[in-house]
């Protein structure tokens, strides 16, 4: 809510879209992806993220 517009957010459920799972190589759940527009990863996080990581990830690609 923080980034308004400015991000994404989008679920996927690696049981149901294996392909996007295999695409990303996706192999622990959950598992966390910082795509910038250009559709590059610039992050994977496996396990659970925390907020203050996930947001020191976002801010070179969003802005504050």
């Amino acid at each position: 809510a923080a980034y308004g517009p400015r991000v994404a957010i989008q679920k996927i459920d690696a049981d149901i879209d294996q392909a996007a799972a295999d695409r990303y190589g996706i192999f622990t759940l959950p598992t966390t992806l910082v795509i910038d527009q250009a559709g590059n990863v610039r992050h994977t996080n496996y396990g659970l993220t925390d907020t203050r990581k996930l947001t020191a990830q976002l801010q070179p690609l969003v802005g504050s």
